[in-house]
């Protein structure tokens, strides 16, 4: 598997969001590009990885820990688990009594939406 070593994907990388293939791939184009010489993808992970931490450090604690009161799951279970009332049969009913109000206000002035049939007469 080839996988171009970008931000994206070394970011991906570093915040274990890779499948097992992928993250086989990265390490091996990593260890590649350090045979051959070339840094440049090393220190870019390591930047990405001081930045998550760095990031991580910033927001520690700052998050409240809030979780659903039961009631409040239950009411929310309750409704999930309640079909919606709002059928296709008052869908269809309300799209054409939707499309008759178009064709009552054509109906009731013609001549601003169509001129050029109202001056042929």
């Amino acid at each position: 598997m080839k996988i171009e070593l970008n931000d994206e994907t070394l970011t991906a990388y570093a915040l274990g969001e890779l499948d097992a293939a992928e993250t086989k791939a990265v390490e091996k184009q990593l260890a590649d590009a350090a045979r051959a010489g070339n840094d440049a993808p090393r220190i870019a992970l390591e930047e990405i990885r001081g930045a998550i931490e760095a990031a991580e450090a910033a927001f520690a604690g700052s998050a409240p820990d809030v979780a659903l009161t039961a009631e409040q799951r239950t009411v929310l279970e309750t409704t999930a688990a309640t079909p919606h009332r709002f059928t296709l049969k008052r869908k269809y009913v309300i799209s054409v009594l939707a499309t008759a109000a178009v064709f009552r206000i054509f109906a009731m002035f013609p001549s601003r939406f169509v001129p050029d049939l109202m001056d042929a007469k």
